[in-house]
């Protein structure tokens, strides 16, 4: 076994996996593996809210709306019903 070139620091290393050691049959790069680096302005102090955050659905507000969307529907067919009676649907 050899040491690893990342030293044991990186769980996430390719050739260790943060044991620090690897096997002599595999070759190591050169130096040590490149960490990336993020830059301070992208590091938030204040956590901010899920972009995906969805409010609750107010159910009575739908139901009202297809109510209002369905009503005159209803009445122009209740009063084509009447004029022309239950047999013409029927036919």
């Amino acid at each position: 076994m050899k040491p690893c070139t990342c030293g044991g620091t990186n769980e996430n290393c390719r050739y260790c996996c943060g044991s620090g050691y690897v096997p002599d049959s595999t070759p190591l790069p050169e130096g040590p593996t490149p960490r990336p680096r993020v830059p301070m302005s992208f590091i938030e102090k204040e956590p901010s809210p899920p972009v995906f955050a969805k409010e609750r659905t107010n159910w009575k507000e739908i139901i009202g709306g297809v109510v209002a969307l369905l009503l005159p529907f209803i009445i122009l067919f209740l009063r084509w019903l009447w004029k022309n009676g239950l047999d013409t649907l029927l036919k």
